[in-house]
């Protein structure tokens, strides 16, 4: 797997939407920009620890079970959080979750952006 993000090759050129959640609105190609900007360790998401919430969060999106090629979902893909002061919030991967969720794989690779960097790409 990948230790450092560097070590990723991240798609610039593929628009990404925004992501609108409870807790605000990320530019999700601003934090992949940022993340190439400043290479940094890749951290172990552990989802038996996180089940709970995580299985809540999938499960609560319908728009997630529907037209879904699984085979297409490629876990070993970084998933992408934004850190808050509630805790930490996916930005990119729900999908990788919910097939990580199913398939009972235990940890997902992903980067964690500061608290300032979640400032620059919150979009509000």
């Amino acid at each position: 797997m990948y230790s450092m993000s560097n070590e990723f090759e991240w798609d610039l050129a593929r628009p990404e939407k925004t992501v609108e959640g409870f807790d605000g609105i990320f530019d999700v190609q601003k934090a992949k920009q940022l993340i190439v900007a400043k290479p940094r360790e890749v951290e172990e998401i552990d989802l038996v620890k996180n089940e709970t919430y995580f299985r809540t969060y999938v499960d609560d999106d319908v728009k997630l079970k529907e037209d879904v090629d699984w085979n297409t979902v490629d876990c070993s893909i970084l998933l992408i959080f934004v850190r808050l002061p509630t805790g930490k919030l996916e930005i990119d991967g729900k999908h990788r979750l919910a097939k990580a969720m199913m398939t009972g794989l235990y940890t997902l690779p992903a980067i964690i952006l500061t608290p300032e960097e979640t400032a620059e790409v919150e979009v509000f």
